[in-house]
């Protein structure tokens, strides 16, 4: 986590950098993305104590063209991310496993003249784990193993900023409030309804 808050510090800081480049509006229609990621969060509800950690890749391609006015102005872009890399900690255990999204949906504010580009997105994915989890529920403190499941499902909302230090390339900045659930796979579905994630990224534009 000291690493990822330090990555964010340097990414905040390096942004008046990228207001020295040529105006152009990023990211433009029919661009492909492919970003590298990684980051980390905590649960807020549920086992408090449980902590994250993930590495991947996205990629994902401007659908639209330019739409809406003003502050509002900006592009659809479609996405898949692949977490190879998704450790769960807690007090018990930590576990591994990975995470695919197969629809992150995202809107870029794409006003002229921006080389920092705020954005919000929905996404939906699926996690598995070599261990169940959470690891026990304190309603059931004598649940068997099997009581949770390893496989959960990530919906999630996120906001962000992508901030281009040249043209087609950016780093990102991303905030996500993420939900873990089995969807009644399990025994008992305690989850981790609510996690805050940070995200940091390098994007290369096509």
């Amino acid at each position: 986590m000291k690493t990822i808050w330090a990555a964010v510090f340097l990414l905040i800081c390096s942004s008046p950098l990228a207001a020295q480049t040529a105006p152009e509006e990023f990211p433009q229609y029919g661009q492909w993305e492919l970003s590298v990621l990684a980051g980390g969060g905590a649960a807020l509800s549920s086992d408090s104590n449980a902590q994250f950690a993930f590495a991947g890749a996205r990629i994902g391609r401007v659908v639209s063209r330019p739409l809406s006015h003003g502050w509002t102005r900006g592009e659809l872009e479609i996405a898949v991310d692949v977490l190879p890399v998704y450790t769960v900690s807690t007090t018990v255990w930590t576990t591994y496993g990975g995470s695919f999204k197969p629809l992150d949906v995202q809107w870029n504010f794409t006003q002229e003249n921006r080389r920092v580009v705020p954005f919000i997105a929905a996404a939906g994915g699926i996690l598995f784990t070599n261990r169940a989890i959470p690891p026990g529920y304190s309603a059931f403190p004598q649940s068997p193993p099997g009581a949770t499941s390893q496989v959960n499902f990530t919906p999630q909302l996120d906001m962000g900023v992508r901030i281009f230090r040249q043209p087609k390339r950016a780093m990102l900045l991303e905030a996500d409030i993420v939900h873990h659930s089995s969807s009644g796979l399990g025994r008992f579905n305690p989850g981790y309804p609510l996690s805050l994630f940070f995200t940091v990224g390098y994007s290369w534009y096509k």
